[in-house]
């Protein structure tokens, strides 16, 4: 349950597509600031090779996904931010945040890796 985000990334950064077919090929990325333990849940960061779009990563109910991508479009001077996480996920007053960001913004429900959809 630690490594669910990592494991979400790596996911992404072998299967672009899953967030969006536009994005040809995606790397790991820093965070926006250095995480402060192993234990807690923390989103993770992926950019876009060739482009200026980033992907952040977050696995259950996380009420500052929106704050986390928006430092992260920062950091990396992105001008587009995905935010993958499951559809189980996704709150509808995360989606409205979103919307707020200067940095245009939106999510990208990723099935889980056992689904068979």
């Amino acid at each position: 349950q630690l490594g669910a985000s990592r494991l979400l990334r790596s996911r992404v950064i072998a299967q672009p597509a899953l967030v969006d077919s536009t994005i040809a090929a995606l790397v790991a990325a820093e965070p926006p600031l250095p995480r402060t333990n192993l234990k807690d849940q923390v989103p993770c960061v992926a950019t876009e090779v060739g482009g200026s779009r980033i992907v952040v990563c977050s696995t259950g109910v996380d009420l500052e996904v929106v704050a986390f991508a928006g430092d992260a479009a920062a950091r990396h001077g992105a001008d587009g931010v995905i935010i993958a996480a499951p559809a189980r996920d996704v709150l509808d007053i995360q989606q409205r945040l979103a919307s707020l960001l200067v940095v245009p913004t939106r999510f990208a429900a990723v099935a889980s890796a056992n689904s068979s959809s």
